[in-house]
């Protein structure tokens, strides 16, 4: 289950062309990482996934950020920005911060994404 504790979202577009480490089950394995241990831990388990996110910072200094395929819809893609060089400036907002819970239509394409994916909401 999980406890939507996030109640906002929003849609940005870089204005810029972002370099991204890709993480996705190729690179892992060239990497040494076991997916599992990485991609697809559960939110109590993400303080352990710092570090990695952390190294990679350190050894890429040209990299704004990682991406790789989402653990719960493998036909999307996640992305984790470092803030220390993606810029506000170089996001441009589509559609400002919407909340969730009170925007109906927004509401009803979460639950149907978390239907098709098995997620429950407490």
């Amino acid at each position: 289950m999980i406890h939507l504790e996030c109640e906002r979202a929003s849609v940005i577009l870089p204005k810029r062309a972002l370099s991204l480490i890709n993480l996705s089950g190729k690179a892992l394995h060239k990497l040494g990482i076991p997916r599992a241990q990485l991609l697809e831990s559960e939110a109590a388990d993400h303080p352990g996934t710092r570090p990695w996110a952390q190294a990679l910072h350190e050894q890429f200094p040209a990299v704004d950020g990682l991406q790789w395929v989402s653990r719960q819809d493998d036909e999307a893609h996640a992305l984790l920005l470092f803030g220390d060089r993606v810029k506000k400036a170089d996001l441009q907002v589509v559609h400002r911060s919407m909340d969730i819970v009170n925007d109906l239509e927004l509401y009803l394409r979460l639950l149907n994404l978390a239907q098709l994916v098995g997620v429950r909401f407490l």
